[in-house]
């Protein structure tokens, strides 16, 4: 295009249609999606440090001082991290509470890692194959049975094949 009218004979518009007002929400290409983006970058950068440092299943909360904007940021950062974030409260008393996520497997090799018990984990001994969570109102607590010492790992050419 190099300019003037458009249509075939060149007597439509010259110049193209320009937003004057934009009001609600922005739209694709906005620079101003969240109007505090040093909120984010510092956010980021306190849960990037509360996964380095968090060794001991400690968490994260927040104080009551957000407002529904910048928890749903915090919600969808932490989510981002592979983080749990829950909410309580109520009204001007909502928190924000953040921990790692670990499966199963993770918390037993993790509480193996540290003794058998953290700030939030202990790892009891049980008769039971499968393991048992349960939790308390300080603690949750996993269970596991011993290894049985007749056990042995199955080698991958027991079956008699090569």
């Amino acid at each position: 295009w190099v300019g003037g009218g458009i249509g075939k004979d060149l007597q439509g518009i010259a110049e193209p249609i320009q937003i004057e007002d934009l009001q609600g929400r922005k739209g694709l290409g906005s620079n101003n999606l969240f109007p505090n983006q040093i909120f984010i970058k510092n956010l980021r950068r306190i849960l990037e440090e509360f996964i380095a440092t968090n060794d001991d299943d400690g968490e994260l909360q927040f104080a009551n001082e957000f407002n529904s904007e910048e928890r749903k940021s915090i919600h969808k950062e932490a989510m981002k991290l592979h983080l749990t974030s829950n909410s309580y409260g109520r009204d001007g008393e909502r928190r924000i509470r953040i921990t790692q996520k670990r499966n199963v497997d993770q918390l037993v090799d993790h509480l193996l890692t540290h003794g058998g018990e953290t700030a939030r984990y202990e790892l009891k001994a049980q008769t039971q194959s499968k393991p048992i969570i349960t939790q308390s109102s300080q603690r949750t607590y996993v269970q596991m049975a011993p290894p049985s010492s007749k056990w042995v790992a199955p080698d991958a050419c027991d079956d008699g094949t090569l």
